[in-house]
Formats: C-alpha cells, sequence, structure tokens
C-alpha cells in the first residue's frame, strides 16, 4: 500500500535547459499539449469493455475542479498519454486525485503509483509512469472483465447478501496472499492467483460494479497483533445501510475463506481497522 513519488529534479532540469516555464522552453517540453480547457475533462471516456456501471463515491463526493481532474486523468490513462494536463492542483490535491482513480476503477491496469508533475501557467502537468503497455493493458482488462462476469454469472440471484458472500467467497477461493508482479491489481487476485490487500480490494470492487452493487475501498490502518499497518478493506452498500468486509483478512495463508470479517458494522470494525475517511456520499 505504500505509494512512491518520484521527484521532479528531471524536470526541474530539463526546464533550466529549455528555458523558463512562460517561455520556449515549457513549449517544447509539453510540445503538442495545448491549453487547458474544461472540456478536456468534460465526460468520462469509457473504453468499449467497460460497459457496465462504475460505483465512483470518491468521485462523487470531489469539489467540481477535482472532478474535472478525476475525469481528464482517468481518460488520459484510457488514452495513455505521456502527458495529462490539469487545472492547477496542490501536490495535495493531485495525490487525492490520483489515489481516488486508482481506488475506483480496478480496470484501469497500465498505471502504477509511481508519477512525475510540474506546475506551469497553463495548469499542472501530470507525467504517468505506465507498467503495462496500451495493448497489453486493454488486453489484460478486458480478460479481467470477462473473468469477473463469469463469476457474476454464477452468484446466487433476488438476495443481495448471499450474492455479496458468493463473491467474496470467490476471489478467496482464486487468490492466495503473496506478492507478485501484479499483486496488488484485480488482475493478480482474480487471474493471477496471488494478490495484497490492495489487489483482494480490487478484485471485490470490480465484482461488485459488475453485480451492480455500490461499495467503495477504504484505505487506513488494521491492527495486527501488536502492529499497525497500512490496509485496505471495502465498504458495500446493503439494504440501505453501509457495511465492511475484509477479503483480505477473511482468506488467511494457509487455510481457507472465512467469514470473521464479513459485513462489520463501523463500530464492530474499529475494533481492529481505523484511521480511515470515507468518501463524503458514503452516509453513516
Amino acid at each position: 500500500m505504500k505509494r512512491k513519488f518520484l521527484g521532479i529534479l528531471s524536470i526541474v532540469l530539463a526546464l533550466v535547459l529549455l528555458g523558463s516555464c512562460a517561455g520556449q522552453g515549457i513549449r517544447l517540453l509539453l510540445g503538442g499539449l495545448g491549453g487547458f480547457s474544461p472540456a478536456s475533462g468534460a465526460a468520462f471516456r469509457e473504453p468499449a469493455y467497460v460497459d457496465y456501471n462504475v460505483c465512483r463515491m470518491y468521485y462523487a463526493s470531489f469539489p467540481p475542479v477535482l472532478r474535472q481532474a478525476y475525469r481528464t486523468v482517468y481518460n488520459g490513462f484510457v488514452n495513455h498519454d505521456e502527458k495529462i494536463l490539469l487545472p492547477k492542483l496542490t501536490e495535495t490535491a493531485l495525490s487525492q486525485v490520483l489515489e481516488a482513480v486508482r481506488l475506483e476503477n480496478p480496470q484501469i491496469l497500465c498505471a502504477g503509483t509511481e508519477y512525475s508533475y510540474c506546475q506551469t501557467g497553463a495548469g499542472t502537468v501530470l507525467f504517468p509512469v505506465y507498467t503495462v503497455s496500451a495493448a497489453g493493458a486493454e488486453a489484460m482488462a478486458r480478460a479481467l472483465i470477462e473473468k469477473g462476469r463469469q463469476i457474476v454469472s454464477a452468484a446466487p440471484e433476488g438476495d443481495a447478501e448471499a450474492r455479496e458472500l458468493y463473491l467474496h467467497d470467490a476471489i478467496c477461493a482464486l487468490s492466495d496472499y503473496g506478492d507478485g508482479a501484479y499483486a496488488q491489481t484485480a488482475y493478480g487476485a482474480l487471474i493471477s492467483g496471488t494478490a495484497v490487500c490492495a489487489g483482494y480490494t480490487a478484485a471485490a470492487k470490480l465484482l461488485f460494479d459488475l453485480a451492480g452493487q455500490p461499495s467503495a475501498v477504504v484505505s487506513g490502518t488494521a491492527k495486527e497483533g501488536e502492529h499497525q499497518i497500512p490496509h485496505a478493506w471495502n465498504a458495500v452498500a446493503l439494504y440501505g445501510e453501509w457495511v465492511y468486509l475484509d477479503v483480505t483478512w477473511d482468506d488467511p495463508v494457509g487455510g481457507g475463506e472465512r467469514h470473521d470479517y464479513f459485513n462489520l458494522t463501523e463500530r464492530e470494525l474499529a475494533e481492529t481497522h481505523f484511521g480511515f475517511v470515507l468518501p463524503g456520499s458514503i452516509k453513516k
């Protein structure tokens, strides 16, 4: 769950060599990016294989400027853009937007947690670090969504909690806890069979999206024995209430799935999970 931030030293050096941000240097650096326009982030440009509703609770809780930045980042990732021009954002705001895009869109597999950025007169310029090629990411996303559809189609219909339990158990059956090339993604959990908490929660988010069940990934701190560790789990809307499940902890190393952390209330969850902030669009 650690976020890696690349330094902007290389960008600063490039600016020194090319000139000031207001002059010819930055125009060369950004070559062809153009000025920022609200239309650039006007709507989500979903790829053809994303023909289902993606639940975006963090996006819904953002003010307009961050929603606009979120849409622009998402569209840039879909297009595999090397440079993404955003409204002027602080480092904290940019981090919030990127975290929300990552948590809410498990079908986006090309972008990792590393990036660099610089500030210009036109806005904030994001330079993503892609971990998979555009073609490779699309092929992986199609395979992932197809796998997700197969799982959801086999889930019981009618009772929302029974369906949720089936999806929970399916993730536990398909994945083992461990590190690997795609362990932080839903692809790692559902296809490769190895994931850490980020992969388990992404897989659950994808399956809930495909099943039409509102949900969100929640990140915070978990108490494991005497230790406190960064961790992630899911919040799910069930019968008009929000409950919590931790699929990772329900899939212990060396054992089968269990249901100790399935559909807990916030008070029950607080015994071991804390320090988290829910999207403002989730009503307690």
